[in-house]
């Protein structure tokens, strides 16, 4: 009998466990509520309370039940509003979560993701290989960046990152992504059926054939074009 009622019990637990909160929930108001129904049913329990009204009118009996059944409409009709406010609550949280995480997972600067996002991605592609598919991980590195800064300022090499970042997204397209890890240094991680993922490396070279134009404010205003 005890190995029993101990099994029963161990059901009863892994079936909570199982479930939500809400489900929960209803399932213990549904279980303690029908059984009270079908009793008060049994009973004739309206036509009790009414023949209880009518013997004790000086009771104010039946007033006190209108104003009952008035207070259980209202706390519906609370509860129902209350439940619209938590769910628009609710969505506004999970948006703001989603938010929270793409920006810790991207580039403020230039919308990349950045090397957490990477890093990432890098372990879920190579676990994820097919037999006879690599993956190429590349990362471009920028010369003479540093002088521009120095001769005209972050806000100038901000915009040369974010150039840079807007050429390398366009090569790379839908065929993998490009990640900034840091600094003027880049990460593109690409997938390729061939054993010798050459082409995908000489992509990045051809953004350096353009150079990179804007106009920057330095006391004065003058032109720059700079290779990338």
């Amino acid at each position: 009998m005890k190995v029993q009622l101990k099994g029963v019990v161990d059901k009863m637990v892994t079936w909570y466990r199982g479930r939500t909160r809400a489900y929960v929930d209803l399932a213990v108001i549904a279980a303690a509520v029908v059984p009270l129904y079908l009793f008060l049913i049994h009973i004739n329990a309206f036509d009790l309370t009414y023949a209880w009204s009518r013997q004790h009118e000086d009771w104010q009996g039946d007033e006190l039940i209108s104003l009952a059944f008035c207070l259980g409409l209202a706390a519906i009709v609370f509860g129902w509003r209350r439940l619209a406010d938590l769910r628009g609550e609710i969505s506004q949280r999970q948006e703001a979560e989603r938010e929270a995480n793409r920006l810790a997972r991207h580039d403020l600067l230039t919308g990349l993701p950045n090397r957490r996002h990477f890093l990432e991605d890098f372990a879920i592609c190579s676990g994820r290989l097919a037999e006879g598919e690599v993956c190429a991980l590349l990362v471009v590195d920028l010369d003479h960046f540093k002088p521009i800064n120095d001769l005209y300022g972050h806000r100038l090499g901000d915009e040369v990152l974010r150039v840079v970042a807007s050429r390398l997204s366009g090569l790379v397209e839908d065929e993998g992504m490009v990640a900034r890890l840091g600094g003027d240094e880049f990460g593109i991680l690409m997938r390729t059926g061939q054993a010798r993922p050459a082409r995908p490396a000489h992509r990045p070279r051809s953004c350096q054939a353009h150079p990179a134009g804007g106009t920057v404010h330095r006391g004065w205003r003058q032109r720059w074009s700079r290779r990338l």
